[in-house]
């Protein structure tokens, strides 16, 4: 009696884990990921690599919804973010609204996208490569 409760015993945590291990773990939710600083390492303008342009050097989500962008004069511009799984939306408190593709986001890597319509030339792309760590570190580009 005694070495069937035993058996019975196993049998039973055996299905537990069994059912556990099926269930798939939850993706991080991309609002999660963008929380804090994101710097800039690569711009692309239509595919081109350009080295020289820096619009801005770096930017900081915060889990309130706010963000604080600095561009390449050390100006901070700040207002509120939004996403929705691929568009990231900034609006800034003077108004400017910044609208991104979401490319790809880690806890450690985004690429955001962004097209700018100018009457006179067309449609602009506009390809930003970021790296973030938690202790400031940099990461090599292996973008490709």
């Amino acid at each position: 009696m005694h070495m069937k409760k035993i058996i019975l015993s196993i049998t039973f945590v055996g299905i537990l884990i069994s059912f556990n291990s099926c269930v798939s773990p939850e993706e991080p939710a991309n609002d999660d990921m963008l929380i804090g600083q994101w710097n800039i390492i690569e711009v692309y303008v239509d595919e081109q690599t350009e080295g020289s342009l820096q619009l801005f050097d770096f930017i900081v989500f915060e889990r309130n919804g706010t963000f604080t962008l600095e561009d390449d004069n050390g100006l901070h511009h700040e207002g509120g973010w939004n996403e929705n799984g691929t568009v990231l939306t900034m609006t800034a408190t003077n108004g400017t609204v910044y609208v991104f593709e979401i490319i790809f986001l880690s806890y450690t890597k985004m690429q955001l996208l962004q097209t700018i319509t100018n009457p006179d030339v067309g449609d602009i792309t506009i390809r930003y490569l970021f790296n973030k760590t938690s202790d400031g570190t940099f990461y090599e580009s292996d973008y490709e």
